[in-house]
């Protein structure tokens, strides 16, 4: 590996819940100086969207564009849940505006032109069977979350929902995350796992967004 491609890698956390959630623990800018001191570039929130109102929303894009630099990104976004559809969280990551979707299709409708990345979170809830919908549009698939699947691998089944999906749709990418409320258990957990996968995700977008 070149240095000049090294230096361009960036190491992040994704799914991590701030004091906007109800069982959130640390602030934005507790995550802020959480990810300065452990060298990580960038935090993907995804607060929960029934603890949060579109101004709520707003206060909290705020707070991670005042606490971001070159340095360190924290990129806000939500975590959504539908009634009717036990265990089936999706994500979103770098969501630019409120949203309201009224079912998972409504989700990747309204989500497409309006956050910069979706994931299917810990499949194991949701026991690996996506509606349609998500499964031709969700941009990502999390193989290991660290709150719901073991300390050190990845969920054998979510890996077999995701390599059966990318086989219809080579874009699809996979993600991890310790879906963590604090910032103290996401370093126990990073202190336990010698080797956190690195994912590199680029989704661009549509025209006439």
């Amino acid at each position: 590996m070149t240095a000049t491609r090294a230096s361009a890698q960036r190491v992040g956390v994704l799914h991590i819940h701030s004091t906007f959630s109800r069982d959130g623990r640390d602030t934005v800018a507790e995550l802020r100086a959480f990810a300065t001191e452990r060298g990580i570039s960038f935090v993907g929130l995804t607060d929960h969207t029934e603890d949060l109102d579109r101004e709520q929303f707003e206060e909290l894009r705020r707070e991670c564009a005042r606490h971001s630099d070159q340095q360190v990104q924290l990129i806000p976004g939500l975590e959504f849940r539908f009634e009717g559809y036990p265990g089936l969280h999706l994500l979103t990551l770098g969501l630019e505006r409120w949203i309201e979707p009224e079912s998972p299709a409504d989700f990747i409708r309204l989500s497409r032109a309006a956050t910069r990345l979706t994931v299917a979170a810990h499949p194991r809830l949701f026991k690996y069977m996506l509606p349609e919908a998500v499964a031709q549009g969700i941009d990502g698939i999390e193989v290991w979350n660290a709150s719901h699947d073991t300390r050190y691998l990845p969920d054998p089944g979510a890996i077999v929902l995701f390599n059966a999906l990318k086989r219809q749709r080579p874009e699809l990418v996979a993600t991890v995350g310790p879906d963590r409320t604090t910032a103290g258990t996401i370093a126990r957990r990073a202190s336990c796992s010698p080797r956190w996968p690195r994912i590199r995700c680029r989704r661009s977008r549509p025209a006439d967004s």
